[in-house]
């Protein structure tokens, strides 16, 4: 099979210190891809702020096929008949840690160490009369020592001569991950192709997370208008695009496994209670893409 080839480069990522910060979200308007088929990497670290602060790594590896929307889990996600439509999978592992990875004993207070592993089945409609996103994806894995969080960190740290992460043996415990996503944007205004302004609106369901979110997105820059263009189906185009972004979100929080531990099992020994979470938080990602 011939896959288009692209790198999508995120070069500054800024996150607000002290909140849950949002890992990787591969269907957003930002991060659009107009093509039927491809295959792309992501890896968020915050080694360039040397924190290990809560959200403190992400590994996302995806595929986008025509003939994904094929398999039996595309059944259950949202693809509406007249739209544009393409499918993917994605592999995808989460590592969660206390403000300090500096001490052995328990942070009361502070975020649990966490770690998640799930496979991720996804679809991204696009109605390109209206101008709005749907996407929709499921996830299953399974969160706790099982998906390699702490020898993941350990190895990365020891290869990068840095310090050891001290702390692990009181992470979060093993339990299911199964969880529903759905995002719908839609384009508020647009000018000229650089410029453009979409209102965002998420509901996530599940084991891991249960929360519903809106904000906005504003992104500048060059070719933006391709994000609800039909795919592209040939190898020809060679269409350049530079793009800023800047997305606030405030979300309503029902429930957090990475902090209040897994809903089957509650071994773990150290979770949040649910009067310690913060029920709504704010967030705001900006950055640089260019494909």
């Amino acid at each position: 099979m011939n896959y288009k080839k692209y790198l999508l480069l995120l070069i500054t990522l800024l996150r607000m210190p002290g909140l849950n910060a949002q890992p990787i979200d591969n269907t957003s308007i930002y991060r659009t891809i107009n093509a039927e088929n491809y295959l792309r990497f992501y890896y968020d670290n915050d080694f360039f702020t040397a924190t290990d602060y809560y959200y403190s790594q992400g590994i996302n590896l995806e595929l986008v096929h025509a003939k994904l929307k094929n398999i039996p889990l595309a059944k259950l996600l949202i693809h509406p008949g007249k739209n544009v439509n393409k499918y993917g999978v994605a592999m995808e592992h989460l590592v969660y840690t206390p403000s300090s990875i500096r001490h052995t004993e328990i942070i009361f207070g502070d975020h649990p160490f966490a770690a998640c592993f799930s496979f991720k089945t996804f679809s991204v409609s696009v109605d390109t009369v209206n101008h709005w996103r749907l996407s929709s994806s499921l996830n299953t894995g399974i969160i706790g020592t099982a998906a390699g969080g702490e020898w993941l960190q350990k190895t990365i740290h020891r290869k990068l001569n840095n310090i050891e992460p001290l702390g692990w043996d009181h992470q979060i415990h093993n339990d299911i991950v199964l969880n529903y996503d759905i995002s719908y944007e839609q384009l508020c205004i647009s000018r000229k192709d650089v410029f453009s302004l979409n209102t965002i609106c998420k509901i996530s369901v599940g084991t891991l997370h249960d929360k519903a979110s809106i904000g906005m997105n504003l992104m500048v820059g060059h070719h933006l208008n391709n994000t609800f263009k039909k795919l592209n189906t040939t190898t020809s185009n060679r269409e350049i695009q530079l793009k800023f972004y800047n997305q606030p979100l405030i979300s309503v929080i029902g429930y957090d496994a990475t902090m209040q531990g897994g809903i089957f099992n509650h071994t773990s020994p150290f979770k949040l209670s649910a009067r310690e979470i913060s029920r709504i938080t704010f967030e705001d990602e900006t950055g640089i893409t260019f494909q």
